[in-house]
């Protein structure tokens, strides 16, 4: 950890994300004050900025109500959307590297 880092830069999830991060969904509750929906935004500009696919879904509740319905359904639709999509852009890139071999 570099000198300048504090504490809490590091525990960030946002320190982290660099060009080569993994697609990223996440969940946020209206409700929620472990995460709170601010950190949305946040998240979302650090990843768009360094070009990482991602998606962000808010749902009606705290921070464990996705486990409960309608949220449920509605997170797992979501999953599943969001794994399709990234196929996609894998499949794409493969083709693309194929074609260009």
């Amino acid at each position: 950890m570099d000198k300048n880092t504090t504490l809490m830069d590091f525990g960030s999830p946002t320190y982290w994300i660099n060009q080569n991060s993994p697609s990223t969904l996440s969940f946020y509750g209206l409700h929620d004050t472990v995460v709170p929906l601010s950190q949305k935004k946040i998240l979302n500009s650090v990843l768009t900025k360094n070009e990482v696919y991602n998606e962000s879904y808010e749902f009606n509740g705290n921070h464990l109500s996705w486990e409960k319905e309608p949220n449920s359904t509605f997170v797992i639709n979501k999953i599943v959307q969001f794994i399709k999509n990234v196929d996609k852009k894998i499949n794409a890139l493969i083709s693309q590297s194929v074609f260009l071999s």
